[in-house]
């Protein structure tokens, strides 16, 4: 017999707990085959931070279970906070996949030394303990995931510890006290608190004059590492600022008559957004060129060349830099740092790599 709508809703919004402690228990043991034997530390390190946070869960599901078998009708709140964690559950399972395909089959070892090498000699520390890790993928040729900032959206005081029985007010306090309450693991590691995903279609076919477009993706990472991130930063927003009455000036040419506000408001917002994509982007550029200088170009300049004809626009429709204003901004950053090589040489200064760490 189908199940009615009215059964539909009483399961959703009576979880059953049993469930949601199996889902904890078989995701621990997914985690556990992540070792130190076929892994990176990297992918281990990850794993020991989803260790912390569903092992936490676990507990909790566990009291939450006991509470509900002491009452007759287990009070909304209680349940509501059992969806939450099971929520929290569902999207660390989701993660699990980055450590899988992060293996040495499916990832080679090579380039994610070479990417822990430029994160150690170029993550500002001051932003917290990093983590790059690099696996390939199959649907876009370059991604960075913002592992942290996903956690962070993730890991909510009010769901996890309403009682305050850990003592974290912020989310990246309370990955920090889970990280700790869990020494027999972590021993005595410090808490990692920058962590990314660095992902390249292009890793399976080991074509090394593309490796360096990871630079590209290490350089979000950088970018999003500050609060607020570099791209988001006073003076790039009062430089790039679009203000609706020169929008609603242009489209007045256009049109010959003055535009519909409606009109106005939507083609400043795709405009702002384009511009931050550009900045975005730019400032990712800038950062890989800085730390591999002409080899980041060239492997750009081979990346950039099959994805769209020449000339583009300045701005693409999608944010996107146009690829000879791009490889432009790249070029004539890595020749200036170049010249300020060359010159500072001279002057027994400091090499290129030390003047040209950050913006």
């Amino acid at each position: 017999m189908a199940v009615t709508v009215k059964q539909l809703e009483k399961m959703v919004a009576s979880p059953s707990v049993g469930a949601v402690t199996y889902q904890a228990c078989a995701l621990l043991q997914g985690l556990e085959r992540i070792n130190h034997e076929e892994y990176l530390p990297q992918a281990c390190r990850i794993r020991n931070v989803f260790f912390c946070i569903v092992d936490y869960v676990l507990e909790e599901i566990w009291d939450l279970q006991r509470a509900c078998e002491a009452s007759s009708s287990p009070p909304e709140t209680m349940l509501a906070r059992v969806r939450a964690l099971g929520a929290v559950l569902h999207e660390i399972h989701s993660y699990v996949r980055y450590l899988w395909a992060s293996s040495p089959q499916h990832s080679p070892p090579g380039i994610q030394v070479a990417l822990t090498q430029l994160t150690e000699m170029y993550f500002p520390k001051s932003n917290g303990e990093p983590i790059s890790l690099v696996r390939p993928q199959w649907k876009y040729n370059l991604t960075y995931v913002p592992l942290s900032w996903r956690l962070a959206d993730l890991l909510k005081p009010s769901v996890f510890d309403p009682s305050a029985k850990l003592g974290a007010l912020e989310p990246r306090d309370l990955l920090k006290k889970l990280w700790e309450r869990n020494q027999e693991r972590t021993q005595g590691e410090p808490a990692p608190s920058q962590l990314a995903v660095l992902s390249f279609a292009g890793l399976d076919t080991h074509d090394t004059l593309l490796y360096p477009l990871l630079a590209h993706e290490l350089g979000h990472f950088i970018d999003y590492s500050y609060t607020p991130p570099l791209n988001l930063r006073d003076d790039l927003k009062r430089k790039a600022e679009i203000r609706a009455d020169q929008v609603s000036d242009l489209l007045k040419k256009l049109l010959g008559k003055t535009p519909d506000p409606q009109l106005v408001n939507s083609q400043l917002n795709a405009l702002v957004q384009q511009v931050f994509v550009a900045i975005r982007e730019i400032i990712a550029d800038l950062l890989a060129t800085r730390m591999l200088g002409f080899g980041f170009f060239v492997a750009q300049a081979e990346f950039l060349k099959t994805l769209a004809p020449w000339p583009q626009t300045l701005i693409t429709s999608s944010g996107y830099p146009g690829i000879r204003f791009r490889l432009q901004v790249i070029l004539s950053t890595w020749s200036s740092g170049f010249q300020m090589a060359v010159l500072g040489s001279s002057k027994n200064t400091k090499p290129l790599l030390l003047k040209l760490r950050y913006l």
